[in-house]
Order: structure tokens, then sequence, then C-alpha cells
């Protein structure tokens, strides 16, 4: 899927985060995978990913996701502290239409310039958009956590195949968990890196076991 979006967040005292996020693109092969995948492998010398011609038809993707996280940290000292994170949220669209409910526990420096991960079922947990160390009170931050979430999908168009038109599909199991960890670190408001490890449960019937994967992610302002 290639898509664009727009997020709106408020920070409540450091202590209660909602964000909107409303995203929208195209899935099939106007989405470009094909070439970009391919492209990658040829240039790290790798084999062509063969498949494309069974994808998804071309389709209008449109998502739309709130989320509410709270915030309950215990300071350690010299900007040290431990939280944990209660998360709501549900998804609405084509793509995705979801409930889910979770947490994560964290423990670094610095911890309230970011809020840990976005609890999104895409291919990776990315960095949650928020981020301002001035929050903080320190130049620079890490963090390591662990967490779980668990979703109950109704919609999935990677699982259920196209909305309107005949295409590929599989059985989809409707509950989803997902179990993560992973480690982030800022440098003052510009340079943010972090990498998450995921182990979900199998998203439809008879796939063989758990999924696993990792995903890295790098931002900088400027």
């Amino acid at each position: 899927m290639a898509f664009t979006g727009l997020n709106l967040i408020e920070n409540r005292d450091d202590q209660v985060l909602t964000s909107l996020e409303m995203q929208a693109g195209t899935v099939g092969s106007w989405a470009l995978g094909h070439q970009v995948q391919n492209t990658f492998h040829a240039l790290i010398g790798d084999g062509l990913a063969r498949g494309w011609g069974h994808q998804l038809s071309n389709q209008f993707g449109f998502v739309a996701t709130w989320n509410r996280d709270w915030r309950f940290d215990h300071q350690l000292g010299n900007g040290f502290s431990w939280e944990w994170i209660p998360t709501v949220g549900f998804a609405v669209g084509d793509v995705y239409t979801y409930a889910q409910a979770g947490g994560i526990v964290r423990w670094g420096l610095g911890l309230k310039a970011t809020w840990g991960p976005d609890m999104f079922p895409g291919p990776g947990y990315t960095a949650t958009a928020y981020f301002d160390p001035t929050r903080a009170k320190t130049r620079w931050g890490f963090d390591f956590y662990g967490g779980a979430v668990g979703r109950l999908v109704a919609v999935n168009i990677f699982l259920d195949g196209n909305t309107l038109q005949d295409s590929r599909s599989v059985d989809k199991r409707v509950p989803v968990g997902d179990l993560l960890a992973g480690a982030e670190l800022f440098f003052a408001d510009r340079f943010r890196i972090g990498f998450t490890a995921v182990l979900r449960s199998p998203e439809f019937r008879q796939q063989r076991g758990p999924d696993t994967f990792g995903s890295f992610n790098a931002s900088f302002s400027f």
C-alpha cells in the first residue's frame, strides 16, 4: 500500500495522549510495490521476488484510527524513570477495521520526550509521531520497552481481499495478539532512531505458527 496521512495529537500534562490519524492511498499495482521491491533486490544483488501477478487489484484505501494512552510514571532520580502505558484504540476503513487494547512498560532516560511505539497493526511498529525532547529536560535520552496488545479485527484487506471485487483471500482470524520489545535513542530535537521486534499470533487459519519480524525507524528534523 502507498499512502499519505494526517495525524492530530493532544498531550495532556504528559499524562494522557490522544491521537487521531487519517490515512489515504491505494493498494494494488498502483502502489508500485513490485517496482520498489525488485529494484532494491537488483541493487543488492538478490533474486527478484515472484508472485506479483497475484497481488490485490487496484483499490482506493482509507483508514481512520483513534488511540488514547495513559502514562503512569515512576521517577528513579537523575532523569531516569520507568513507566506503564496502557492503551486503547480503534480503526475504521476499508484497509483496517479493528478495536484493540494493550500496554507497554518502558525504562530509560528522558522518557517524557516520547510515548514509545505506535500500536498500529502494520508490518512493523514505528515510533509514535509525538516527539518533544524539551519535556524530558535533557539533551539526549534512550529507553527500552516491552509490551503486548490484543485486537479484534473485522477488516484486513491484505487477508480479506478487495472490498468490491473478487480477489484472493484467506480465512482470517478475528482475535490477534502481539508481543513486542524494542529500544530507541534520541539526541536533542534533531535525531531519533529505534528498533522493535514483534511476535504476532496467527492471523489466518492454517497459518504455520506465529509471525516474527522487526522494524527499524529513524527520523531527523530540520
